[in-house]
C-alpha cells in the first residue's frame, strides 16, 4: 500500500488557487476582443487542430501550476515505518542448568519447561530495539549470549543448552554478578534479569544477596522464577520476609529454604519472585512477570519512518510542460491573442 507523507502540508493550501486560476482563463476567454463578420461559415470550414489548439493550448499552464502546487509541499513514499515507544529495554536471561532441572514435576522437565517460557517471551512482539543475553549457570557461570537484537539466533541457543553440561552445583550469585556485568552499560534503559532456578546456592564465590545489593545500586531489578513443586520441608521450614522498611547495612532475616532465598534476592533488589509448581502456575504466572519486567509504555507511540522525497516526480514534468508551452506560444501561436 503506497503512503504518501507531506512535510509541509500547509503548503496544500496553494492547491485553492488552481481552480482560481481555471475560471480566471475561462473568464478572459469568454469576453477577449472579437472582429465582427457578416458570416462565420467560413470560418467553421476553416476550423482544424491546430486553431483549436491555439484557443486552448494555456489550460496547460493550469496543469504546471497543479503540478508545482504538488510539489511544493514535499511529498514523500513511506518506504517503512515503526513505532519507538522509548529507548528500549535490556533483558538478561539468568538459566540454571544444574541436574536438578531434569526433574519431571513440571512436564516434560523443569529445564524444558524454562526453555519454552523463554521461547515464548522472545516470540511475543516487543519494541524492535529490546535486547535480551543470556548467562548459563550450574557449577560456574557463562555469558552464552551477550545483548542482541538478533532473537532467531538467541532462540536456537536456548535449544541447544542442556541440563548438566556444566556441572551439578548452582552458583547463583556469580550468575547474578556475570548478568550485572552485561547491563552496565546504557543506564538510560530499561533494565532487568530474569533468574530462572529450582534449588539454592551451594557453589561459587559471590553471594547471591550481595549481587542483590549491587543490583538494586544499579536500579536493575531481579524477577525471579523457582522450578518445582512445594515440599514438605519447604512447608515446615519458614523465615521471614524482607521487611518494606529495611535499608542496605542493616541486619537481614536468615532465608532456610531456596523460596525464602530467592524471595529475599527479588526483593531487595526491588523485582518480584514467582514459584512456579505445575504448567498451569506457569502460564498464569507469565502475564504477571511480563508486566514486572516490560511496565506499561505510552499508548502513543512515537513513529519513525524512511521516506523516499516525490516532489522531482511532479516537478520535472512540470518544468518540461512550461518550457513546450514558451516554445509553443514563442514560435507556433507567435502574436495570436
Amino acid at each position: 500500500m503506497l503512503m504518501i507523507h507531506w512535510q509541509n502540508p500547509w503548503l496544500l493550501l496553494v492547491l485553492f488557487g488552481v481552480p482560481l486560476g481555471y475560471f480566471w482563463q475561462r473568464h478572459a476567454l469568454a469576453h477577449q476582443k472579437r472582429l465582427p463578420f457578416s458570416t462565420l461559415q467560413t470560418l467553421h470550414t476553416q476550423q482544424n487542430f491546430r486553431s483549436w489548439l491555439a484557443q486552448r493550448y494555456r489550460y496547460g499552464y493550469l496543469l504546471v501550476g497543479l503540478l508545482v502546487a504538488l510539489a511544493l509541499p514535499g511529498p514523500q513514499r513511506v518506504l517503512d515505518r515503526w513505532p519507538v515507544w522509548d529507548k528500549g529495554a535490556d533483558v538478561v536471561f539468568v538459566l540454571d542448568l544444574s541436574e536438578s532441572m531434569l526433574a519431571r514435576d513440571l512436564q516434560p522437565s523443569r529445564i524444558v519447561a524454562a526453555q519454552r517460557l523463554l521461547q515464548t517471551i522472545l516470540k511475543t512482539k516487543r519494541q524492535r530495539n529490546d535486547r535480551f543475553g543470556l548467562v548459563i549457570f550450574a557449577s560456574k557461570a557463562y555469558t552464552l549470549c551477550p545483548l542482541t537484537t538478533d532473537h532467531l539466533m538467541l532462540q536456537e541457543m536456548l535449544r541447544e543448552v542442556r541440563a548438566g553440561q556444566i556441572g551439578n552445583k548452582t552458583a547463583m550469585g556469580d550468575a547474578l554478578a556475570t548478568a550485572l556485568a552485561r547491563l552496565r552499560f546504557q543506564p538510560q534503559r530499561r533494565r532487568a534479569i530474569l533468574l530462572i532456578t529450582d534449588g539454592e546456592t551451594n557453589a561459587g564465590r559471590i553471594h547471591p544477596i550481595r549481587a542483590a545489593l549491587r543490583s538494586r545500586q544499579m536500579n536493575i531489578p531481579i524477577h525471579a522464577l523457582l522450578m518445582g513443586r512445594i515440599t514438605a520441608e519447604d512447608r515446615r521450614k519458614s523465615a521471614p520476609a524482607v521487611p518494606s522498611s529495611w535499608q542496605p547495612g542493616q541486619p537481614l532475616p536468615l532465608a532456610t529454604t531456596p523460596w525464602k532465598a530467592l524471595q529475599q534476592v527479588a526483593q531487595i533488589s526491588r523485582g518480584r519472585a514467582h514459584r512456579i509448581t505445575k504448567d498451569a502456575t506457569l502460564q498464569a504466572r507469565f502475564q504477571a512477570m511480563l508486566k514486572s519486567m516490560f511496565p506499561a509504555r505510552t499508548k502513543r507511540p512515537r513513529y519513525v519512518a524512511v521516506y523516499q522525497d516525490l516532489f522531482a516526480w511532479l516537478l520535472w514534468p512540470a518544468l518540461g510542460l512550461l518550457g513546450l508551452l514558451l516554445l509553443l506560444e514563442w514560435t507556433v501561436f507567435r502574436g495570436i491573442p
